[in-house]
């Protein structure tokens, strides 16, 4: 009989979120209604910001922020060479050119040695995107202070990262040196909408823009000086927007999952550590990721990648023997990520060189994502070791 697979992430429902999803079914409004201005105040709450404006997906919140901070054509956004293609194609689509940065190779994050190299290969600095890699926090004030001195504004990609904290024991979506953080809901993360993402702030008149932003840049309150000014069904379009609205749908059920969101985190975060004490104990060729270095911190573990140790060719030999064993007897392992400077878009069209990238080859070729999400069982993470061992074992000399 075959063994059911093993996923890398999956989403955790319960009848709470069912019954959150079937009260708006049974309501007048199932968009643009009341429970998306309820999940924005809870979840600001959540994440320490005085503002968070939900949209349709992460990738449209990285797109809405850029367009709402001006970047445009002429403008460089730094993006670390090891991330979802989603953080450098919003600042194509912004009209931007993404200056690929490199990465430190043992914790998968833009680094300040790694930015200042890549803040030296720009003519118009305007956004450093941070990479909360994992759901470990990056150095933000060492890359703040460096953004600031070339004349950039510091964002967070923190899709990897709610949940998570800086040091300190802030939550990520509240460092007084970032200008905004943007969350993701797709079902692998922390909580899920289906679907979703947002933008936190403490700056006001950045919400606004996002949110004229989200529903195709109208606005109930512009500067309208026509005879028909004032009247309810009048409205004025200054700019140009998108429809990256989220559904009360979505947000009832980002309300509902936010209401466990330290409980998800804490499942993950022991499940981390159960692979943590087996990796110390029986894979010396493998290194964790790991959680957060600095005092207070700490990873949400979106992710729990490891590291294969040895030489780099033989270690991404390695890996895709591993891989390949593992897929085929049911454990869902990945990798994160195909880096940027390895797709011919980002290759051909902005000059990214893996000879600039160092960290981000090493921790490209060694890396490998094991199972890990709310609910995965200590007989499944068993399983999940035992079939690595025996795929270590046959791949040793690969």
């Amino acid at each position: 009989m075959t063994e059911p697979s093993i996923p890398y992430g999956r989403q955790s429902i319960d009848e709470s979120d069912v019954d959150a999803v079937v009260r708006v079914l049974r309501s007048r409004m199932l968009t643009q209604g009341p429970e998306v201005a309820a999940f924005e105040r809870a979840l600001a709450a959540a994440v320490g910001s005085s503002e968070t404006v939900v949209v349709s997906s992460g990738t449209a919140a990285l797109h809405a922020l850029y367009a709402a901070l001006g970047v445009g054509p002429g403008d460089d956004v730094v993006v670390p060479a090891n991330t979802f293609v989603a953080t450098a194609a919003a600042a194509v689509l912004a009209g931007a050119r993404p200056v690929i940065a490199d990465v430190d190779p043992e914790t998968g994050n833009l680094d300040p040695d790694s930015l200042e190299r890549a803040l030296a290969r720009c003519d118009r600095p305007r956004v450093v995107a941070a990479v909360h890699f994992a759901g470990r926090p990056c150095d933000l004030d060492g890359l703040a202070d460096l953004a600031e001195a070339a004349g950039a504004v510091l964002v967070e990609d923190a899709c990897h990262a709610l949940g998570s904290r800086h040091a300190g024991g802030h939550p990520v979506g509240s460092h007084p040196r970032s200008r905004a953080t943007v969350f993701s809901f797709h079902p692998v993360k922390a909580i899920t909408t289906g679907e979703g993402g947002a933008v936190a702030t403490d700056d006001v008149e950045l919400a606004a823009r996002l949110r004229a932003l989200r529903h195709h840049a109208v606005l109930r309150d512009g500067d309208d000086d026509s005879a028909d000014a004032g009247a309810a069904w009048r409205y004025q379009v200054a700019g140009l927007g998108f429809n990256y609205r989220i559904t009360d749908l979505q947000c009832a059920l980002g309300r509902s999952q936010l209401d466990r969101l330290e409980t998800f985190v804490e499942s993950r975060r022991s499940a981390a550590a159960r692979y943590d004490a087996a990796l110390a104990e029986r894979f010396p060729e493998l290194a964790p990721v790991g959680d957060a270095a600095e005092p207070g911190a700490r990873s949400a573990y979106h992710l729990y990648v490891v590291r294969i140790l040895g030489p780099v060719a033989s270690a991404r030999r390695r890996r895709r023997a591993v891989f390949d064993r593992l897929r085929a007897d049911g454990i869902g392992v990945q990798v994160h990520y195909v880096p940027l400077h390895h797709h011919p878009f980002y290759r051909d069209r902005f000059g990214a060189s893996a000879d600039d990238l160092p960290g981000a080859e090493d921790h490209a070729g060694r890396g490998l994502t094991l199972p890990l999400f709310v609910g995965l069982t200590a007989d499944e993470q068993a399983r999940v070791l035992e079939r690595l061992r025996a795929a270590l074992d046959v791949t040793a000399t690969a």
